[in-house]
């Protein structure tokens, strides 16, 4: 894993491997490699803008995972045959306004973007996830939006799919609620502590599905667990 400990306002990526990026400034991140990208990106109280553009006919995982993110993400698929999936985490413990536009160029490309934000607070949290496709290409597009809210706060998920051709495949999901309590009770039954339950279920809404090495998991795990007390 190469880690990018300092940036300037532009990095490129032109090597296979996996990035960690610890993010804290405005940044345009120009993927160039001839081979498959795994991009990891950590923030807290962030609330800049992200450039990503992917230039090659890769696939791009893109794991992200923020404490009150009020960032703006832009993804410039640029290549056919690309292809990019976006999992983020959110906790939101003041408020958190998330805002996605993913810009498709090129014929034959994907994007999956899942985004899953815990809200903590009584204050409002924000998604709207833009899918732009240049008009007839051939192209596919899922959204997956979810925020479980805790202590009632102000929720609100908008998708918006600008698709002005038939050759689009295009689907979204969102939803807004809380925790299942028969899956709690279940939990508990077995003898977990309801802290404990509440933890496993937080862990699993939030990075189950990042395919993270043992190391960045264990962070990523510690940085959960001491904002979620």
């Amino acid at each position: 894993m190469k880690l990018i400990n300092k940036y300037k306002e532009k990095i490129k990526l032109e090597e296979f491997g996996e990035y960690f990026l610890k993010l804290d400034k405005e940044i345009k991140i120009i993927i160039d490699s001839k081979e498959d990208i795994k991009l990891i990106l950590l923030s807290e109280n962030y609330d800049k803008k992200v450039e990503i553009y992917i230039n090659s006919n890769i696939s791009v995982d893109i794991y992200e995972l923020s404490i009150n993110s009020n960032s703006k993400k832009y993804i410039y698929q640029n290549k056919e045959n690309s292809k990019v999936n976006y999992y983020h985490g959110n906790i939101n413990k003041t408020k958190s306004d998330i805002y996605y536009n993913v810009i498709v160029n090129e014929e034959n490309t994907e994007n999956n973007l899942y985004i899953h934000s815990l809200n903590l607070s009584k204050d409002k949290c924000d998604i709207e996830v833009i899918n732009n496709f240049k008009d007839e290409i051939y192209s596919s597009t899922k959204q997956e939006t979810i925020i479980y809210d805790i202590n009632g706060g102000i929720n609100n998920i908008k998708p918006i799919l600008l698709v002005g051709s038939s050759n689009i495949t295009a689907n979204h999901s969102s939803f807004i609620g809380k925790f299942n309590k028969d899956k709690i009770h279940y939990i508990m039954s077995r003898g977990i502590s309801k802290k404990d339950t509440y933890h496993l279920l937080i862990n699993n809404f939030l990075i189950s599905k990042m395919k993270l090495n043992d190391e960045i998991y264990e962070l990523f795990q510690k940085i959960i667990g001491d904002n979620c007390e």
